[in-house]
């Protein structure tokens, strides 16, 4: 048994945004007991770990909180669906791997669902990383000096419907739009792989070095927990936004996460591109 007390349990994924809660927690005496993902979390994140486990290994993991008398467990960063059959799986894991497989049918966060209700079978309360790290949800309006104009606003209004809606379905969180025109969708390519289309699209859709246009926008799925994976943007998405020749971005205020909030909004201004919370109740269902 390990004497030592812990606020939280931490599975830290892959990400700027896994790093900056850890360290944030050690700066603001919040005693956290991180859970590194073998192959998945990064080194700096590695490094500061307190055990290192398998994708796998959930019996491994509930233990750990367990032996260490942890009550509360937090979960963020970059999780990429994996082969599950070249997956290590534990005792626990593997008792709920039909259950994984079936949920995968249906979509990540129904994955998500199913391993987080072993958890929560084995009395461990799921919470959001904001918990541990405030301020880490988008507020409403405009971060920074750049406004977005009348037009941006139709853009993001629409975004808004057209990514809930494809949200219901389990599809990924992020949409780019131009104009009224949608040049692209997330699914499991992930944010990042998504902005890397745009420049292959016509000129005429997209933005250029001296006319930027185009936003995009990232919201939460209408289904989805909003303890875990909540939609995240940070420096790694702002340069991405930037290299696409993007307007700005949009974030669904109070479901969604801003990493080194400080550094992107500099970085945001710096370049001319706004950095907008939009808030899902003035999206309305016309």
């Amino acid at each position: 048994m390990n004497n030592s007390t812990y606020d939280f349990a931490f599975i830290a994924g892959s990400g700027a945004l896994a790093y900056e809660i850890i360290i944030n927690a050690r700066n603001n005496n919040i005693n956290l007991y991180v859970i590194a993902l073998n192959g998945i979390s990064d080194a700096n994140v590695i490094e500061l770990a307190n055990d290192i486990v398998g994708i796998g290994e959930i019996g491994k993991i509930i233990k750990i909180i367990k032996n260490n008398e942890i009550k509360k467990l937090a979960i963020a960063g970059y999780v990429k669906r994996p082969d599950f059959s070249k997956i290590a799986f534990d005792a626990t894991g593997l008792k709920i791997l039909p259950k994984i497989l079936l949920s995968a049918k249906k979509g990540d966060d129904a994955i998500m669902r199913t391993v987080l209700g072993e958890f929560e079978n084995n009395n461990i309360e799921i919470v959001g990383p904001e918990v541990i790290l405030q301020n880490l949800l988008a507020p409403i309006g405009v971060l920074g000096e750049i406004i977005p104009n009348d037009n941006d606003l139709e853009d993001i209004k629409k975004a808004a419907k057209i990514v809930h809606t494809t949200g219901r379905f389990d599809i990924g969180q992020a949409i780019v739009i131009c104009d009224g025109n949608i040049l692209a969708i997330e699914a499991q390519e992930g944010t990042d792989a998504m902005l890397s289309r745009i420049n292959s699209l016509p000129p005429h859709l997209i933005g250029s070095d001296s006319e930027r246009r185009g936003i995009l926008l990232k919201a939460a799925k209408p289904i989805q927990d909003k303890r875990i994976d909540l939609p995240v943007i940070g420096l790694e998405t702002f340069k991405n936004a930037k290299n696409a020749n993007l307007k700005g971005i949009a974030i669904e205020a109070g479901a969604g996460l801003i990493s080194q909030k400080i550094e992107l909004i500099n970085a945001a201004n710096e370049n001319n591109m706004f950095i907008y919370g939009f808030d899902s109740k003035d999206i309305d269902d016309e």
